[in-house]
């Protein structure tokens, strides 16, 4: 399996300051393709840290 990084206009470096405290994970439903999209804009503000997709 290779791994791909595609970046996100919504990540930002060092989270102002704050400690990780929480982790959430999210099951997406769909196409790979329409996650990858939904990450890369800027208007639902939406990130995601890892992305793996079973095929």
């Amino acid at each position: 399996m290779n791994a791909t990084w595609i970046g996100t206009p919504n990540y930002e470096p060092g989270r102002r300051g704050q400690k990780v405290d929480h982790i959430t994970l999210h099951i997406m439903a769909g196409f790979l393709a329409g996650t990858i999209v939904f990450g890369t804009i800027t208007w639902p503000c939406a990130s995601a840290g890892y992305t793996k997709s079973v095929y």
